[in-house]
């Protein structure tokens, strides 16, 4: 009797913590979330990426992944199955890369657009529809570092080159000289500022001789003025009269030379007067020619 009471209420325990644990887990869980399949394909390593990684989309959780497994068709590549919440636009410009997690070494799968498309990617559960995977930063980093390696090596042989005894010799006098510059423009900048002070008086000196000048400029003119005034008044009174002089001047210069040249012919002239004149054709005395 003892030992079906107990075994009946082992049973009863077992039962009830069985339904905890079912109500538990459908509490926990909620309601599941509708989903949409895709495939992610890559020939590349997915190391860190494990199945129930989170998706996430332009930085929002948007699901996880289903599985990761090697495409039959192709060993080559690694097919990612995801889940993504059926509610997120998907578009036909939508691509995937990998993203690393802190330092812990974990992968996640981020999903971007290009923005140059809206029309949602057609996917279901027979067929799934492909996303493409593009290279990450990292992978484009490691996929360029011997070209890298190889232009820092060059970059330090140049720098080992340039850092030799006569250039670095020749670098000190290039700063020794770029510092005289450097004190000589302080300098000139210092004069500049000295005579940029002065530029006011200066200024006000230039505007007093500007002023002297215009009145300079009056009394030219009016000088000009008085000098054309007075020509035409020349002209028009002085140089007729003048004229009239000169002519008598010259009449009287004329007859002092003939009186001159009678003299010199005849000196008596002085006492006995000028000899009459011999008469001509019809006056008394007119002899005519001589035969």
């Amino acid at each position: 009797m003892n030992n079906r009471a107990y075994a009946l209420v082992a049973g009863a325990f077992v039962l009830l913590l069985g339904a905890a644990i079912i109500i538990a887990a459908i509490w926990l869980t909620g309601t599941r979330v509708a989903t949409k399949p895709y495939i992610v394909a890559t020939t590349g390593s997915v190391a860190g990426l494990t199945p129930h990684s989170t998706v996430f989309f332009r930085g929002l959780a948007a699901g996880r992944v289903d599985n990761v497994r090697f495409d039959p068709s192709d060993p080559r590549r690694i097919l990612i199955r995801i889940e993504v919440d059926a509610g997120i636009p998907v578009t036909r410009d939508t691509y995937a890369v990998f993203r690393l997690q802190g330092l812990t070494g974990a992968s996640l799968l981020d999903l971007e657009t290009t923005g140059t498309s809206r029309e949602l990617l057609a996917t279901s559960v027979q067929s799934p529809a492909y996303i493409p995977l593009h290279p990450s930063l990292l992978d484009e980093l490691s996929g360029s570092a011997p070209q890298l390696m190889g232009e820092l090596q060059t970059l330090i042989a140049s720098l080992n080159q340039l850092l030799n005894s006569d250039n670095r010799a020749h670098v000190a006098r290039l700063l020794a000289q770029a510092d005289a510059a450097s004190t000589t423009l302080t300098r000139l900048e210092t004069d500049l500022d000295i005579e940029a002070r002065q530029l006011p008086a200066l200024t006000r000196h230039m505007q007093s001789t500007l002023a002297q000048l215009d009145k300079l400029t009056v009394s030219l003119d009016r000088f000009v003025a008085t000098v054309q005034s007075t020509d035409r008044q020349v002209n028009a009174e002085t140089l007729p009269h003048l004229n009239q002089t000169l002519a008598q001047i010259s009449a009287a210069s004329d007859q002092i030379r003939k009186l001159a040249d009678s003299l010199r012919k005849n000196p008596q002239q002085l006492i006995s007067g000028k000899p009459a004149a011999a008469p001509g054709p019809g006056e008394p005395g007119y002899k005519g020619p001589s035969p």
